[in-house]
């Protein structure tokens, strides 16, 4: 505003520079010829005492002055209205920033979700397959995260290519780290590289997590695996765990062999872990495929001492000094029986019209195994005859105890 007053008085000093046209200049003067007592009828005509040279402008000149009056006024309009509302500045915008993912839920949560968001994937048109991710497939996790938006295929092909050098199967751990190279080739200079894996996991790969958890067909009921396991689940356990130690050795022997989770072959034990969930008449007789790659992708990235989800039985095998096995221990293989006894029976009639307990849940399940054919090509594999000694069937006088 200040620049538009200077510039207006510029105007007007050069409009009183201007000199007047001849045949105007001498119409207000008196006549410098005549006597000293002499007056001219002209000038005492006129009351005002400026002379008419200063009133008298151009047609030019009339109009730049009423363009800059105009100009003033608006802004001087404008200054008011500024001043009614308590504003003496321009407004701004805040936009407000998103909290990052990482100050929202620990890394372990967030590590989970991408493993099952990855599983999920995974095992499309392959449902045994819970290990390895092929290029295509992660084209389409892309497509579906709606990252396509921005990156080609022919981008994506690359970088999946370069992170898995050349390889055509891709493992969990390479797969997390391919997500940093996309998040950086899909904000390029917009984000600082500490915060783009976040903003792209947050706004892109967790809404598709939401997405695919809410389908039915999923399998996954994520109450059911918050479910505490409690005290009468390990009793039940621990009346059949001769016998149950003697399957798991039999099917996951890669597992019992070490401690080392590097020296496992995680594709190899999931294979040995299906080809068991059918020997036994439980996938996909009463739990489909995917359900159970569901079930297992959570208590695979589940901590050992949070299998329960009990803060007083924090250990599912309180009996054993120590677990047994590396990636699928013995741990984590009697959490699984247990999740799947209480997600495939949560519907099955009890006794006077009750609902079965957890530990009643499992009990079934037990007995459902002990009566399929696994049972009897486990008995021929460790050349062994059935008896009541070593069974499955949980003892009346432990089953009083967990009713």
């Amino acid at each position: 505003m200040r620049n538009s007053i200077n510039n207006l008085d510029g105007y007007l000093k050069g409009l009183k520079t201007q000199q007047p046209p001849e045949n105007q200049t001498n119409k207000g003067k008196a006549n410098p010829v005549k006597a000293a007592g002499e007056t001219n009828k002209e000038t005492d005509s006129v009351k005002s005492p400026k002379s008419s040279t200063a009133r008298v402008k151009s047609p030019t000149n009339r109009e730049n002055e009423k363009k800059v009056e105009s100009k003033l006024v608006s802004q001087r309009s404008l200054q008011s209205q500024k001043s009614m509302r308590g504003d003496s500045s321009p407004k701004r915008t805040i936009v407000k920033k998103k909290p990052l993912l990482k100050e929202q839920m620990p890394l372990s949560e967030i590590k989970a979700r991408l493993r099952k968001l990855f599983q999920a994937y995974t095992t499309f048109g392959d449902r045994t397959n819970v290990a390895y991710l092929k290029s295509n497939k992660f084209n389409k996790m892309m497509a579906d995260a709606g990252l396509k938006e921005v990156l080609t295929n022919e981008t994506i092909d690359l970088l999946f290519c370069a992170e898995n050098k050349h390889k055509p199967n891709m493992d969990f751990d390479t797969f997390l780290n391919l997500l940093i190279k996309v998040a950086k080739a899909f904000y390029k200079q917009t984000l600082p590289e500490s915060e783009a894996l976040d903003t792209l996991i947050r706004d892109y790969l967790f809404p598709l997590y939401d997405k695919i958890s809410a389908d039915p067909l999923s399998g996954l009921n994520e109450e059911k695996m918050k479910e505490e396991l409690d005290e009468n689940v390990m009793l039940v356990f621990y009346s059949v765990h001769p016998l149950l130690m003697k399957i798991y050795y039999v099917y996951f022997s890669i597992e019992s062999s070490t401690h080392d989770e590097a020296k496992i072959n995680k594709h190899q034990t999931e294979k040995a872990l299906f080809v068991f969930l059918k020997d036994f008449d439980i996938c996909p007789a009463i739990l489909t495929k995917s359900a159970a790659v569901s079930v297992w992708t959570e208590i695979a990235s589940t901590p050992i001492d949070q299998l329960t989800r009990s803060t007083q039985n924090p250990s599912i095998i309180p009996y054993l000094e120590k677990d047994i096995g590396a990636y699928l221990t013995y741990a984590r293989f009697c959490a699984l029986l247990a999740r799947i006894a209480i997600i495939c029976y949560e519907n099955y009639p009890g006794p006077s019209g009750r609902k079965f307990s957890n530990a009643e849940r499992l009990a079934l399940l037990l007995e459902r195994m002990e009566l399929s054919s696994g049972m009897l090509n486990f008995e021929q594999k460790i050349s062994s005859t059935h008896n009541s000694k070593i069974s499955l069937i949980v003892p009346r006088e432990v089953l009083e105890k967990v009713y």
